[in-house]
């Protein structure tokens, strides 16, 4: 679990002075969530700033620092989250003549992107995530997160910026930051006891929505593009309907298994928290 922040002041009037201590003071809101280091980047000519907590979990090296530059230097990226493909996605991208500094899933998703483009490379990740990418050469900013939204993304747009984050912590430490409350969000609560869909208990800040890349332009103007889709994968699943419960059960272990093993790939020691019940039981089981 890393911190994702950042800054895009659309007016281009902030100093560099500004955006570096408003992306510092969003990172360090987050620093419970990366204790192993943080960094910050900047790009002046455009007004925009990325701030990043590290967790260390793969590659503990300096080799994984974020924000990452690509090779090629037009794109930087913000990530929080893990790929489960990541040997896969690395080997394809070394075919092609990518080289890697460090074995970080940082680096492959990087390096993923800036070979196929991100809205056809992410349709290839298997994993958890949300993350920011800044392409200097297009001036574009994508936000993007996991397919079933596992890893949290917030933003909202406040004096002509966009401030994002990992958690609302984050937002809140930006001086543009309005407090106001959402009364549609506090209705939702009490009927719900959580706040629902892409809203948040804040007026004007949304989450990325699962399964969706959003891009910013240096005009404020914000583009969905939806690259997967839960009623999709459960309309297949009811047009193409396993026939034999055997032939299920066998499916469903070897997908397991499959996820578990992927899940294992980690630079650190792992543990497992039981709860008692079947399915933490059976991850464990399998983790041994």
């Amino acid at each position: 679990m890393c911190g994702v922040a950042g800054i895009w002041d659309f007016s281009g009037r902030s100093s560099s002075d500004d955006l570096r201590s408003e992306a510092q003071r969003m990172a360090d809101a987050l620093v419970h969530r990366g204790p192993d280091g943080h960094g910050i980047f900047l790009d002046q000519n455009t007004c925009i700033a990325l701030s990043h907590r590290r967790l260390s979990i793969i590659d503990l090296s300096d080799q994984g620092h974020q924000p990452m530059t690509s090779s090629c230097g037009r794109f930087t990226i913000t990530y929080n989250g893990e790929l489960y493909n990541t040997h896969e996605l690395a080997s394809d991208l070394v075919r092609r003549g990518r080289r890697f500094r460090g074995h970080s899933d940082t680096e492959v998703l990087l390096e993923g992107c800036a070979e196929y483009g991100i809205e056809k490379f992410i349709k290839r990740v298997n994993g958890i995530f949300s993350f920011a990418l800044y392409d200097s050469v297009s001036r574009a900013l994508w936000l993007c997160r996991d397919r079933m939204g596992v890893k949290p993304l917030y933003y909202g747009k406040f004096a002509n910026r966009l401030i994002f984050g990992s958690e609302l912590k984050a937002l809140i430490r930006h001086p543009a930051f309005s407090k106001e409350i959402d009364r549609n969000a506090v209705a939702a609560f009490l009927r719900n006891n959580y706040v629902p869909g892409d809203c948040s208990i804040y007026e004007g800040v949304d989450k990325v929505p699962p399964g969706t890349l959003l891009r910013f332009d240096a005009n404020a103007q914000q583009h969905a593009i939806r690259y997967w889709s839960l009623t999709e994968v459960v309309r297949k699943g009811i047009s193409e309907p396993i026939a034999r419960p055997d032939d299920a059960q066998g499916e469903l272990t070897s997908l397991l298994q499959d996820s578990v093993k992927k899940q294992m790939v980690s630079d650190v020691p792992l543990g497992g928290l039981l709860s008692g019940g079947i399915d933490s039981s059976l991850v464990v089981a399998m983790m041994q």
